[in-house]
């Protein structure tokens, strides 16, 4: 749902989703969940000027990523920092 949103630009709506989505891969202990939530993020801020809050939510997801070893989410955080 977040990431829907997030392209159709309701940011606000796809940060309270991938927000919620992150939360569950917590509780869930899904690390790939919460790398790929964080990229997600990272471009959600990016695409809003929010550019201060891009490279923590990118590297964050990235060692996360990395952390995993999952490639989908390791791809969507690198985009994010990109």
């Amino acid at each position: 749902l977040g990431l829907l949103l997030l392209w159709q630009d309701d940011h606000g709506a796809a940060r309270d989703a991938l927000h919620a989505a992150a939360a569950l891969a917590e509780e869930y202990d899904d690390p790939g969940g919460r790398a790929w939530c964080a990229g997600n993020l990272a471009i959600s801020h990016f695409m809003l000027g929010d550019v201060d809050d891009v490279v923590p939510l990118a590297e964050r997801g990235l060692e996360m990523a990395r952390a995993t070893g999952e490639v989908m989410p390791l791809r969507r955080t690198t985009c994010g920092l990109g």
